[in-house]
């Protein structure tokens, strides 16, 4: 952590889980760490609603705003 601190990177630490280490590999290797995590939920969530306020309905529109809304936010 300290070398991400004197590179300047900015972090959250989002949600913990209680458990064992074995329980942090379970999770790791069941993948979907963006479903669990309630930062990026609440952006997803942000991003559909745009999408659907938009009145172009093409599906090039909405890939286009969830693209930008991904890349800004990192």
């Amino acid at each position: 952590m300290a070398v991400i601190a004197e590179a300047g990177i900015a972090w959250t630490l989002a949600r913990t889980w209680p458990g064992s280490r074995t329980r942090e590999r379970q999770l790791k290797r069941q993948g979907g760490a963006s479903r669990r995590c309630p930062i990026c939920r609440t952006q997803k969530a942000h991003v559909v609603d745009d999408a659907k306020a938009s009145s172009d309905t093409s599906p090039g529109a909405a890939a286009a705003a969830v693209c930008t809304s991904r890349s800004g936010s990192r």
